[in-house]
């Protein structure tokens, strides 16, 4: 119903159906608007919870180049190599061309190293 007339004011029936309709689309537009108010909270919460994660990340990001700056350079080799190239001790002692023993313990004390400096329990 787009509108009413004063002809159909007299009749009750049109004049509930147009209220219906008004209030309908009433509720609908405030239902409409509700809805909008709950996605941009959303989107906010998330756009401001993505801002924190980004920033934590890129403090342990800098944490962890600071702790990894203070490995020999046989101890980060190997560890970069393993743990961000992918590769086993054998690769990372053939790369090297380090005995498999030494990558091992270079390796084990690296990682020692690290976790004290980032203050990560054993667990």
């Amino acid at each position: 119903m787009m509108g009413l007339v004063k002809a159909d004011l007299a009749d009750p029936a049109l004049m509930l159906a147009f209220l219906r309709d008004k209030a309908s689309a009433r509720k609908l537009r405030l239902f409409a608007c509700a809805c909008c108010r709950l996605v941009w909270d959303l989107l906010e919460e998330r756009t401001g919870r993505a801002r924190v994660e980004a920033v934590e990340n890129r403090l342990e990001r800098q944490r962890l180049r600071r702790c990894m700056g203070g490995l020999t350079d046989l101890q980060r080799e190997s560890v970069t190599l393993a743990y961000y190239s992918g590769y086993t001790y054998q690769q990372v002692s053939e790369l090297l061309g380090a005995p498999l023993g030494t990558v091992k313990t270079r390796m084990r004390d690296g990682l020692a190293r690290l976790r004290d400096c980032l203050g990560v329990g054993r667990g």
